[in-house]
């Protein structure tokens, strides 16, 4: 693997796997801040199948009222959690804008990584944003630093589009049917035993969550079919279980 398509793996992997981020954004200008100034905030995170990030905000909070002003903003997503030397791991920041996206495959696939979000999107302040990336910034490690155009990380429209009616039922199915093979997954990929979840499905793989933690399952190869899907999800139960 070239040094480039492993930064791309880095980068679409923590993309992924992260449940929050720090979101960056100009300060409005008031009492408080004056215009431009930055101003970094906790959010929570989700992806679209493309790999746009999601947020879910109020427009009562200080980053979203500094978004509507000016859309342009970064996101810090932390790859280093666990790590004895932080600094050797994965930190991914996004740079780009931040616009409404009200569309009812975003809610959901925000819902299916956050479920106790659902208390806050019935109040009238809140409401879901998608980042349209431009750049992204890679930092490794020592001497692993990379800038990667957006479009050389997003995930295809052709290859996602089969799974964007399909992927609800999927994870109902998987979840459902499925649920020790879930679990041996996460386990193998070095997660805890317990009941671990499917949140999302998107070409390149399979995101997993228990409580705060997260695991990610990569395809070999990009799948843009539910039989696909099913295809390595049964070869995946008929491998070794974990020990």
């Amino acid at each position: 693997m070239t040094a480039e398509k492993e930064a791309i793996g880095t980068i679409r992997h923590t993309l992924r796997a992260a449940l929050t981020g720090s979101l960056g954004t100009l300060a409005r200008g008031s009492a408080d801040a004056e215009a431009g100034d930055p101003y970094v905030s906790l959010v929570q995170v989700a992806t679209r199948i493309d790999g746009c990030p999601i947020l879910l905000l109020s427009t009562l909070a200080a980053h979203t009222q500094n978004a509507l002003a000016d859309g342009r903003v970064s996101l810090l997503l932390d790859g280093t959690h666990g790590l004895t030397r932080p600094l050797t791991g994965p930190r991914v920041t996004v740079q780009g804008a931040l616009v409404g996206s009200p569309d009812e495959p975003t809610r959901t696939r925000y819902l299916a990584r956050h479920p106790e979000a659902v208390e806050y999107v019935g109040f009238s302040d809140f409401a879901f944003y998608v980042m349209e990336p431009t750049n992204v910034h890679l930092v490794a490690g020592f001497g692993v630093i990379r800038w990667v155009p957006w479009t050389e990380i997003a995930t295809p429209p052709a290859q996602g589009s089969g799974l964007v009616d399909a992927e609800t039922s999927m994870i109902e199915e998987i979840n459902g049917a499925d649920a020790e093979l879930v679990e041996a997954l996460a386990v193998r990929a070095g997660g805890p035993y317990g009941p671990w979840q499917v949140t999302g499905i998107d070409p390149e793989g399979f995101d997993l969550r228990l409580a705060g933690a997260t695991r990610r399952i990569a395809f070999e190869e990009p799948l843009s079919s539910r039989a696909a899907i099913h295809d390595v999800l049964a070869r995946l139960a008929r491998s070794d279980p974990p020990t």
